[in-house]
């Protein structure tokens, strides 16, 4: 990538931030003199740091249809060196966001794809420079999970509206999600938060496409059996919490600031027996911290608890996993598509609703459990989950429970976005788009 430095990334300085901000209204202008390359598509994530979440799996369908022929224009963009150099190596499209390469590619791209956006402790985007992007731009928003927390626009009222600054915020977020083409839903559950949650009324429901890697039709890049010794254990078990942010001014620089002493989810003498129970089965749990996450640690000695976090891309530990141990995290929704059992410790629960976001669901009605609310029942929980997985009523509960919140279960998600993409790129109108690319049948002919 020889370019890749060519628009200087800066460090973590006030001239940085400046710049960054600075090119995002270089942008913004030329946006509106710079005509779309037909059926373009830029695609990014993680901040412009990491190669994850919906849009990844979009990339690599793209990637397959490609080696089968087809003639396409698409390229990953991030300011991450190394996946710069790796994705040069494979012989796959990719671009440096500060690179002439990279400017010139988002302001020519049709679409830009993204699963995140932005986050306001830190002047990054999926695709852009900055968190306030702007512009004539057609931006599909992924999002990263059903909400099960507020999120956006309806976090930003929960932490107050008290200042000029804060209002302001607001205004321009609104904005920003506003403009975008489309917000990319999996449920009836989702169209309805994140319409409001983006004030955005184009919010088509064709599932998330980092789930069609459950069904094979859409394959991961890590060779995490191997890397992991997974083939080695009878049963895979993945914990997998969400953060733990304290509620803070949103202009505080610390509107994602972990909690000063957040509780500890498991005791040292716990984990010694249940990594002993573990060693007895032959059963290995993994543990996936949140990126953000700095408080939750796991001793080097145990050998069948053990972190996993060089696995950037937790959708690639899913389809490993037999047994999935989370909280409040939105990744229980996609893990329904595995059909496998699911525990939920919420030994703070009551302190994370004090302390953290508000619900959108009523968590103890809408979610089918079992609730581990400390380490005696998870342990039974975890030890009994053929039982009770399998029993009635509980799977009746759970079978509804995945119909609601996962309208499709077919592996298509990507096809049906791509698909859309295609329509609008023709000329058809938002509204029709949606509806010839909602429907399954039409994808699953071609």
């Amino acid at each position: 990538m020889k370019d890749k430095l060519l628009l200087g990334d800066g460090d973590a300085s006030m001239f940085r931030n400046g710049w960054r901000f600075f090119l995002n209204q270089a942008l913004l202008v030329l946006s509106f003199l710079v005509p779309h390359r037909r059926g373009s598509v830029v695609i990014g994530a993680g901040l412009g740091k990491r190669f994850m979440g919906n849009p990844k799996y979009l990339y690599l369908e793209l990637l397959r249809l490609r080696e089968e022929g087809a003639s396409l224009d698409f390229h990953w963009i991030t300011e991450n060196n190394d996946i710069c150099d790796e994705f040069a190596e494979k012989g796959w499209p990719v671009v440096h966001k500060f690179s002439w390469h990279g400017f010139w590619s988002l302001l020519r791209a049709e679409f830009l794809v993204i699963e995140s956006g932005m986050m306001a402790r830190e002047v990054l985007h999926d695709v852009a420079y900055a968190w306030l992007f702007l512009g004539r731009f057609n931006v599909i928003q992924t999002w990263h999970g059903s909400p099960m927390k507020r999120i956006c626009l309806d976090a930003l009222k929960d932490r107050g509206m008290n200042s000029i600054i804060e209002r302001l915020f607001f205004n321009l977020s609104k904005m920003e999600y506003g403009s975008y083409e489309c917000v990319v839903a999996q449920s009836e559950y989702d169209q309805k938060i994140l319409s409001g949650a983006f004030g955005n009324k184009n919010v088509p429901i064709f599932g998330s496409a980092r789930n069609d890697i459950f069904f094979g039709t859409v394959r991961g890049v890590e060779n995490l059996e191997d890397m992991l010794q997974l083939g080695a254990y009878e049963r895979v078990l993945l914990y997998a919490p969400t953060y733990r942010e304290s509620k803070a001014p949103v202009m505080n620089s610390k509107v994602f600031n972990h909690r000063a002493q957040p509780l500890e989810p498991f005791s040292s003498n716990f984990l010694q027996q249940l990594n002993s129970e573990l060693a007895k089965r032959n059963w290995i749990l993994l543990v996936k911290k949140h990126h953000l996450d700095t408080a939750l640690t796991i001793q080097n000695e145990l050998t069948h608890v053990v972190e996993v976090g060089q696995v950037d891309d937790i959708q690639e530990l899913l389809v490993h996993t037999d047994v999935l141990l989370t909280d409040y995290s939105s990744v229980c929704f996609d893990y329904l598509q595995a059909d496998r059992p699911i525990i939920y410790y919420v030994y703070d629960l009551e302190d994370y609703m004090h302390e953290t976001r508000a619900f959108y669901i009523n968590f103890k009605e809408r979610i089918t459990g079992p609730f581990a609310k400390n380490e005696t029942e998870l342990l039974s929980l975890i030890l009994q989950s053929d039982d009770w997985f399998n029993a009635e009523p509980y799977r009746s509960d759970f079978l509804r429970f995945r119909r609601e919140f996962q309208r499709f279960s077919d592996g298509l998600a990507s096809k049906r976005l791509l698909q859309y993409m295609n329509l609008r790129s023709t000329g058809y109108p938002v509204a029709k788009a949606i509806e010839a690319s909602s429907a399954t049948e039409l994808i699953e002919s071609r």
